[in-house]
């Protein structure tokens, strides 16, 4: 019964076989056909393209050359001189030169054969030359001919100025006679003109065009008969055909058209005709034709053609060929079967036992613990990897029940797992979800790892397990948690269903939830209850495209803690592929802190708003790339502009300020890209709504690696300052001028009292009177502290406006200079201390200042000799001096009297001076920017300090 099932299922299938060999081999014969005949197609249409080609190329030479004749100017010349001496018995000299360059024409084109002028007029040849036997000659002109009564001469004479003529193709005749040896010849003739622009004559060729047809002949491509040519005049007669006697039969009174050879024509997509040929008529062909135009109304057809027989002999050859493959590869397959057959019975039985000894093999080269246990639980195999990890030799395990590695906490619940699991045998992990245990030898208890595998050997149902030590993972675990706890921000993770998984102690106590509290509950407790539902749906889509991103970008973000206060958050997402599948690792940050911290900025910027509002500064930036400017609100503000939130350009931005501004503003822009340095300018500008302001602007050059990208800077109206100024700097002058008055106008009463006491002490010389004397002596001294307080006066109203200038100055022999200057006795000594090398200062006013202080330290002293010392100290942008000096000092009560003008210490009877001194040196000082105080010298003495700009190249 088996065998004939069997059987049966052979023939089903052989037949099967057989069909699907017929049809497959007959869709190769198609498909092989179709190619073919592809082929076939494209060698007609290369043969027919280069065919017509040729045909057209040889057709343009002639034509060119034909051109060139008509043109030139010795055919010109020798028609006009023919026809103005009509009466000579001679030809004229022009007409046998063109004579010559006919018969050299001639000589080099071997298929011309022959070449003439006819008059227009009478249809007279002027001149004939032509070639006999590869021989050129000119014939006489007794022998010219009269063409009038020719049909070409006709087409001639209807010829316009730049018309060509050629003619139907026909064999060459003499005087009404078909010549000997056959010629097939077109005709082509162009008119000539004279120099009055009228046609005189036709300069006309016979070509003979024997060579072409043999160069169009189908043996020129292939050498055999496959392909067929023919070329049909336009009233179908053959001028080439395959049967030489159909060619040019009409010459002689037969005539073959083209639907004598061919019948029940058809057009086809994939080429022109397809028909039955007369000759063959069980034979259909492929035809391909193609018409050359000799002129508007008349042509030559060029066809070639070929037998479909090869293309239908392909296909069936094509089908032969598949099924007799399909049966060789047929009996291959049989005999490979039959043999597979029998080697695999004799196989089989070796290689069950050497299954049996390569699995014992692959248990004990496995990385991992593994066993394997019968249907009873008893163990049958180990390897050494059990050993290592339960402690026991392999021999103490073999026969043993698996309860012998289970411990004593869940050996009760083990035999009911073990029946349910050979139940229903499938691989799996043991204990999904839960902590395993084994038992070691010494009674400890190691954290496992267990896969379950069902195998068969035979008929015998085992279980492979597989064991894996995961004591050092629950040590990293552990490691990771405390990890975990110890990070500063809140961390949880979640699963694919949104239930936590992990958490962290700055979590709990960001939320105020205990850890038991969270883990195995929705993520969404955590969150307000108005975003709860959404939230759900965001989650989802987020576990079908992972990535690291902030959660929820551009958006408000909150969390509900435990106490239900909402309080703002911000969550980094962190997507983790774990062996239990993708987990969502979220890190939290409390945005408490950082939001009350941006209100407070907020804040501050509003009242820099405020402040800048009212001061009238405003704020702007240029991008050096795009030269797009963006302006503070105040900004509009002083440019009287409507405020917006778009930038302008460059140069609407500037568009207010005068030229000289301008030009101003763009050299320190230039120098800041180049250089890298800000600016510091006054500009003047006329706002939009006409109205005339000054303007501080300071800039500042933004870089990024090392090159300015962006100028920002401020603007500040400063035109009521301006005018301050301006007020100011016209009172100065006043002041100035008054002054110097002044001075001038005292000063001269002054001259004529010390005039006046000189010519009172030259009267009395002769009187010896010491009171007078003395009297005269004290109104000199008058007069003398007079002028002196005049030129302080002045001085002190001049301090700070001083056109001064920056010198570069040794500090140390400046100081000595000053201080020999001042000790004219020569008894007191100068100590220089700190700084003693170079410094950019205003020279002038900074020697003014030093040679008051050593003076007055000199002057004022209380002892005949003493020290002067002079500390020197530079700071950032500032020269610190102190001069010291130990003498009597200065009482703290008058440390600021003694600034004031006209303020001394002493009788000026004692020590002369106008009480202007200190004064001019404090006004000197604090115009630079400085400040003067003065201190108790220790042990006795004073000290004035003070500061002094220094300037920096």
């Amino acid at each position: 019964m088996r065998n004939n099932i069997l059987n049966h299922k052979a023939m089903t299938w052989s037949l099967a076989y057989l069909l699907v060999a017929l049809s497959i081999s007959y869709t190769i014969a198609n498909y092989w056909q179709k190619k073919v005949e592809k082929v076939t197609l494209d060698d007609l249409a290369s043969i027919v393209e280069y065919q017509q080609d040729a045909i057209q190329q040889f057709l343009y030479h002639y034509a060119d050359h034909l051109l060139f004749f008509s043109k030139m100017p010795d055919v010109k010349q020798a028609i006009s001189s023919l026809k103005t001496n009509e009466s000579q018995l001679s030809k004229p000299e022009p007409f046998k030169e063109v004579e010559e360059e006919f018969l050299l024409y001639l000589s080099v084109e071997n298929k011309v054969m022959q070449l003439r002028l006819i008059d227009a007029a009478s249809g007279m040849e002027l001149m004939r030359v032509e070639r006999n036997e590869n021989i050129t000659s000119a014939i006489p002109e007794s022998a010219l001919q009269d063409k009038s009564h020719r049909d070409y001469f006709k087409h001639l004479i209807e010829l316009k100025t730049n018309d060509i003529y050629i003619s139907d193709i026909s064999l060459n005749q003499e005087n009404g006679k078909i010549s000997t040896p056959v010629t097939p010849t077109i005709r082509l003739g162009r008119p000539v003109e004279t120099n009055t622009q009228t046609i005189a004559a036709f300069v006309f060729m016979n070509i003979d065009i024997h060579k072409l047809f043999e160069e169009v002949s189908y043996k020129r491509f292939f050498g055999n008969d496959t392909y067929s040519v023919f070329l049909n005049n336009n009233n179908g007669d053959f001028l080439i055909h395959p049967n030489s006697e159909k060619t040019f039969g009409f010459e002689y009174g037969n005539q073959y058209l083209w639907e004598h050879s061919f019948k029940d024509l058809q057009r086809d997509n994939r080429f022109e005709y397809i028909g039955n040929g007369l000759t063959n008529p069980s034979s259909e062909y492929y035809i391909l034709s193609r018409k050359i135009w000799l002129d508007n109304n008349r042509f030559v057809t060029l066809s070639v053609a070929t037998s479909t027989q090869s293309v239908i002999w392909a296909k069936w050859t094509a089908f032969a060929y598949c099924m007799l493959s399909f049966f060789v590869f047929s009996l291959f397959v049989a005999f490979l079967l039959y043999r597979i057959r029998v080697k695999t019975d004799e196989l089989n039985q070796q290689d069950l036992l050497k299954a049996k000894e390569r699995f014992h093999l692959i248990v004990e080269a496995a990385p991992h613990g593994k066993i394997v246990v019968n249907d009873k639980g008893i163990i049958e195999m180990v390897n050494a990897e059990i050993e290592e990890i339960f402690g026991y030799e392999r021999q103490e395990l073999i026969g043993q029940p698996i309860l012998t590695l289970i411990p004593d906490s869940v050996k009760s619940r083990h035999g009911h797992y073990h029946k349910t699991f050979m139940q229903t045998p499938s691989k799996r992990a043991m204990g999904k979800g839960q902590e395993l245990f084994g038992r070691r030898k010494d009674g400890s208890e190691v954290p496992l790892e267990i896969g379950l595998s069902p195998i068969k050997f035979g008929q015998e149902q085992k279980v492979l397990c597989g064991v894996i030590d995961i004591s050092e993972r629950k040590k990293y675990e552990s490691l990771f948690k405390t990890a975990i706890d110890s990070a500063p921000n809140a961390i949880l993770m979640i699963n694919d269903e949104g239930l936590i998984e992990l958490t962290n102690r700055e979590l709990e106590n960001l939320f105020g939830y205990m850890q038991g509290d969270m883990i195995g509950k929705p993520v969404e407790m955590l969150l307000p209850e108005r975003f709860r539902s959404a939230h759900v749906g965001h989650r989802q889509n987020y576990f079908k495209g992972p990535k690291k991103r902030a959660m929820g970008a551009g958006q408000d973000l909150f969390g509900l803690t435990s106490s239900g206060n909402e309080i703002p958050i911000e969550i980094a997402l962190q997507p983790v592929q774990t062996n239990a599948g993708l987990k969502i690792f979220s890190s939290i940050f409390d945005l408490t802190d950082v939001l009350r911290r941006e209100r407070k900025l907020r804040h501050l910027t509003d009242i820099l708003n405020r402040t800048n509002k009212i001061a009238k500064i405003g704020g702007w930036e240029l991008d050096l790339e795009t030269l797009e400017v963006i302006w503070s609100e105040q900004t509009f503000a002083l440019y009287d502009m409507p405020f917006s939130d778009k930038p302008i350009s460059f140069d609407e931005s500037i568009r207010c300020y005068d030229e000289q501004s301008k030009e101003l503003l763009a050299e320190h822009i230039q120098k800041a890209t180049e250089e890298k340095q800000g600016w510091n300018l006054e500009l003047l500008m006329h706002t939009s709504k006409g109205n005339t302001r000054w303007v501080n602007t300071i800039g500042t050059v933004e870089l990024k690696d090392e090159k300015p990208i962006k100028l920002i800077g401020t603007i500040q109206d400063i035109t009521e300052r301006k005018q301050v100024m301006e007020e100011l700097e016209r009172s100065n002058k006043d002041l100035d001028s008054f002054a110097y008055i002044a001075s001038h106008d005292l000063k001269s009463p002054l001259r004529g009292v010390q005039q006046l006491t000189n010519w009172i002490e030259e009267d009395l010389i002769a009187v010896q009177d010491s009171e007078i004397n003395q009297h005269l002596s004290l109104l000199r001294s008058r007069v003398n502290r007079m002028e002196r307080l005049l030129d302080d006066l002045l001085t002190y109203s001049r301090v700070g406006r001083e056109d001064a200038k920056i010198e570069t100055v040794d500090v140390t022999e400046l100081i000595t200079y000053i201080f020999d200057f001042c000790n004219v006795s020569g008894n007191f000594n100068l100590v220089i201390e700190g700084y003693s090398g170079h410094v950019k200062v205003l020279r002038v006013p900074l020697e003014k200042v030093l040679r008051n202080l050593i003076n007055n330290a000199i002057k004022h002293h209380d002892k005949p000799t003493g020290t002067i010392t002079v500390n020197v100290e530079l700071q950032t942008k500032q020269c610190i001096f102190e001069i010291k000096d130990d003498g009597p000092g200065i009482d703290a009560e008058f440390n600021e009297v003694i600034f004031e003008i006209f303020k001394t210490l002493r009788p000026r009877d004692e020590v002369e001076g106008s009480g202007m001194g200190l004064a001019i040196v404090k006004k000197s000082i604090e115009s630079q920017g400085g400040k003067i105080k003065v201190f108790d010298n220790v042990p006795r003495g004073a000290c004035f300090r003070f500061s002094w700009q220094f300037y920096i190249d």
